[in-house]
């Protein structure tokens, strides 16, 4: 295990509450590139903070606090939200989306929420279905903040107007979704992301290091312990599928996809047969 993924690790057996999200997010980026430094990286982040928390010494006025923290961010630095190549990976690891100035909504909002929590005000976000957006806590209740437009504030009805664009006029927004997302599943979320990404590019070994990632952050994640196994075969490490699949087949044989692992398994162990 490489010491970045070791620190991984170690964040991942935290309890949620004491997981850093900017640490895990930099240290899921600096996997995929090495070249990151990673004090580096947050030090850029926490600047940003800290400029907000100046501007907004004292503030309590929510708006104002969005106005501010909207200018820095989409009008000084230059975020924006990425429609043309959604799917790039870069766009989900956070130092390249400061370097770039664009991404999606999973990062975009990990950059706003830091530098708000920064500046001292409540900020969490929620992994609705298919998006990504902040909720603002003050003494007048929750507001809604999208980072990937710019930081509009959206409402209830913006956000299940979002759902039925995307996935249907049937689909309701439930009160479940407007919960705060924890850092676990924030980062698994992102890690989600780039694995599909990289299997829809069919690079399997990239897929696999997110995959193995999700595995530590979620251990008892038994799809995950298939898709580990299904990625294991594609990289040519045949003991390691064989054993990840026959496991996903101990925990879930009724599985809908059972008969599918099945006649997978069944091969890879004819192959191991053939070979002596």
């Amino acid at each position: 295990m490489n010491h970045l993924r070791h620190r991984f690790a170690q964040l991942a057996v935290r309890e949620d509450a004491q997981i850093d999200l900017l640490e895990g997010a930099l240290l899921v980026a600096a996997e995929e590139d090495p070249a990151l430094d990673l004090d580096e990286a947050r030090a850029a982040v926490q600047a940003l903070g800290l400029e907000a928390s100046e501007v907004l010494a004292g503030a309590e006025d929510f708006f104002h606090a969005i106005w501010t923290i909207n200018r820095l961010l989409y009008d000084e630095v230059g975020l924006y939200g990425d429609t043309e190549a959604y799917d790039d990976p870069e766009n989900s690891l956070v130092h390249k989306v400061l370097e770039r100035g664009r991404g999606i909504p999973i990062t975009l909002s990990l950059i706003y929420r830091e530098v708000a929590r920064q500046a001292g005000f409540h900020v969490e976000g929620v992994a609705l279905p298919g998006h990504y957006v902040l909720r603002w806590t003050d003494d007048w209740g929750h507001t809604f903040v999208d980072p990937f437009h710019r930081g509009r504030v959206v409402t209830r009805d913006d956000l299940a107007r979002l759902l039925r664009e995307r996935f249907g006029p049937r689909a309701r927004l439930l009160d479940e979704h407007l919960l705060p997302a924890t850092a676990r599943q924030t980062l698994s979320r992102l890690l989600v992301n780039l694995k599909r990404i990289y299997v829809r590019r069919e690079q399997y070994a990239r897929a696999l290091r997110c995959s193995e990632r999700l595995l530590l952050l979620n251990p008892d994640a038994t799809s995950e312990k298939r898709d580990r196994g299904l990625l294991y075969r594609r990289t040519g490490q045949r003991e390691a599928a064989i054993h990840d699949l026959r496991g996903y087949l101990l925990e879930r044989p009724g599985a809908s996809d059972a008969p599918r692992i099945r006649r997978l398994l069944q091969t890879l162990l004819q192959q191991r047969s053939a070979e002596g």
